[in-house]
């Protein structure tokens, strides 16, 4: 008779032990002073037009040397720029400068020709679609991962953006249609169907800028040009911004 309570509380002093610590890197996150902050008289409206990249030097906090020196560019509206360079050479830095991950850097990056750094955070994200190599999918349906970041969308806006995608043809081909379920990290898909399903995500917000992180290496070259075609036919996205290892 006391075998079974004393596993039941061998039990709970484990599970006891495992909440503080997981409560205390709860904590230590929640308490964590941000490394890029708004200024209090920042811009609240989002920015639409040109963007212009011009940094003499940047080097990571610790870095002892510099990840970028002497980079410029100008992105107008409707333009794709192609950034290409070898391992290492600083191309996810640049597209890291532009999300406003790190501010401490010499130079200006200028959107609308304000600094990006004159918006809140608030305005300035929701202008920019980012779509890295690999993107974490969510233990949902198509749809939902879809519009992730528009919960209420419609279904004919879901709909739009798996087109412009290529990506409509593939879902209509599944089970359930929207209604499939991806699986934990999206499982059930091809590394081509993740980066497709990622892109449509970005279009859902109807970015002013579009960043595609290499997030096509999962697919052939004609699917490619195909996918790249339908996103420049696209009124609607003004400046995509693509990134190509090379």
């Amino acid at each position: 008779m006391m075998v079974w309570p004393i596993f039941a509380v061998g039990m709970l002093f484990n599970t006891l032990e495992r909440g503080n610590a997981s409560y205390d890197r709860v904590m230590h996150l929640l308490n964590e002073v941000p490394a890029v902050s708004d200024g209090e008289s920042g811009r609240q409206t989002a920015p639409q037009g040109d963007l212009t990249f011009d940094i003499q030097q940047f080097q990571y906090p610790g870095d002892d040397h510099p990840s970028l020196t002497d980079v410029a560019f100008t992105v107008k509206e409707g333009q794709t720029l192609g950034i290409v360079g070898r391992v290492g050479s600083g191309k996810s830095t640049i597209m890291r400068l532009i999300l406003r991950q790190f501010e401490h850097y010499q130079g200006r990056i200028i959107m609308a020709g304000d600094d990006v750094r004159d918006y809140q955070l608030d305005a300035y994200l929701p202008a920019i679609g980012y779509v890295p190599q690999d993107s974490f999918m969510f233990s949902d349906s198509v749809r939902e991962n879809i519009a992730f970041a528009r919960p209420d969308a419609s279904m004919a806006e879901v709909e739009t953006a798996a087109e412009k995608s290529d990506l409509a043809h593939q879902i209509s081909q599944f089970p359930d249609g929207y209604d499939t379920q991806v699986g934990e990290d999206g499982i059930s898909l091809s590394g081509g169907q993740r980066q497709r399903l990622a892109i449509a995500r970005a279009l859902m917000i109807d970015p002013e800028l579009l960043i595609l992180d290499d997030a096509l290496s999962a697919v052939d070259a004609e699917t490619e040009s195909q996918i790249l075609g339908q996103l420049r036919r696209n009124d609607n996205i003004r400046p995509p911004l693509l990134r190509h290892t090379g």
